[in-house]
């Protein structure tokens, strides 16, 4: 099946809240604080439209024959404060990424990872950073695979319990 990457288009709003939706319930089995409705997934989605307003972001949809199958939102960010060496400050995130589980283990993922890196690259970023829960075996997989390495190691504690 031939895979693509495209920019998203307004009439692909419904199915990326959808995705969206998919993603929240597919973490909530991981983390009971997602929220799964409809929506939160809407909300979520203006959320990230927004930063993506305020920076050079973008939304790209994955299709597979031709249908959208999974979607990724990049945006640049700004480390805050004076640690990491200007020039390094600046890097791309991929804050969001989703593959539909019919279409799975296809290359879409890999095909959106390379595009958004891609993009990245074009804007003169030097650095890209995904992040994604460390129960998610799906994340903690693929990303490596795709050659992204460990770079923090963020801990919770619960004080609600």
């Amino acid at each position: 099946m031939s895979v693509t990457v495209r920019d998203a288009r307004p009439r692909d709003r419904d199915i990326i809240v959808s995705f969206l939706l998919a993603l929240n319930v597919h973490e909530y089995a991981l983390r009971s604080d997602r929220d799964t409705t409809l929506a939160g997934a809407a909300a979520h989605l203006r959320s990230l439209e927004e930063d993506i307003r305020h920076s050079r972001g973008f939304v790209l949809v994955g299709e597979i024959a031709k249908e959208p199958a999974g979607f990724l939102i990049g945006i640049e960010e700004i480390e805050p404060g004076q640690f990491v060496v200007k020039d390094q400050r600046a890097f791309g995130c991929i804050t969001d990424i989703y593959v539909a589980e019919s279409k799975r283990c296809q290359g879409l993922s890999r095909a959106m990872i390379d595009e958004a890196c891609h993009r990245f690259k074009e804007m003169g970023l030097k650095r890209v950073l995904v992040t994604g829960l460390a129960s998610n075996p799906s994340a903690t997989g693929t990303y490596p695979a795709l050659g992204f390495e460990p770079l923090y190691n963020t801990y919770e504690k619960r004080l609600d319990t």
